[in-house]
């Protein structure tokens, strides 16, 4: 089953998987404060690699890099929920992700 994103204004299922900030999954790095909405998506692929690549655990506002690359497998097949969707969101990244951990 593929993973998919869905946004969660319109999408009403109970069994979406919440990529917010409520959740640890959620992108600490904020539009406004963190630069414009491509520049927070980017920011956080190169917060996710720098734990893939060099094992630097970074802490944001609770969020860990560290957390999100050792958990993120348990969201291949779900459908995933955030609020950006159709625009840029950071669940790309951890769809980008999950295919760099299948390898």
């Amino acid at each position: 089953m593929k993973t998919t994103v869905v946004n969660l204004r319109t999408y009403k299922d109970p069994n979406v998987v919440r990529a917010d900030r409520t959740t640890s999954f959620g992108n600490p790095f904020h539009i406004g404060k963190d630069g414009n909405r491509e520049m927070v998506v980017s920011k956080h692929k190169i917060w996710l690699i720098m734990w893939l690549k060099r094992g630097e655990e970074i802490i944001i506002g609770g969020y860990s890099n560290k957390w999100v690359c050792q958990h993120v497998k348990q969201l291949r097949g779900r459908k995933l929920g955030c609020w950006c969707v159709p625009r840029r969101c950071h669940v790309e990244n951890l769809i980008w992700l999950l295919r760099c951990k299948n390898d």
